[in-house]
């Protein structure tokens, strides 16, 4: 499993619509919601698979977000930040 935080920040109208509207890909388990706040919302979830499709999809219907997935398989630990489509990413690898 990979365990996952997605933080997505920007004005309170914009999030509304994007907790409104998502809907969560398949393969998502105990997804919680650790943080909401008038600009930021944080949810905390286990997957199989890096939603960087997902990601890619929610920053073109909200480009005025940035969204962010830190991420921890176990063996990488990587950091993808999304805005209007564009991807920034950064990954970390253990040394067994």
């Amino acid at each position: 499993m990979i365990a996952c935080h997605f933080l997505a920040v920007g004005p309170k109208a914009n999030l509304d619509a994007l907790v409104a509207s998502e809907n969560w890909p398949t393969g998502i388990e105990c997804l919680e919601l650790l943080e909401s706040s008038p600009r930021r919302r944080l949810w905390q979830f286990e997957t199989t698979r890096i939603l960087a499709d997902f990601l890619r999809r929610t920053s073109h219907r909200h480009p005025q977000l940035s969204l962010v997935l830190d991420y921890d398989t176990g063996r990488i630990r990587g950091l993808m930040r999304w805005r209007n489509g564009q991807k920034r990413c950064c990954q970390l690898r253990y040394q067994p």
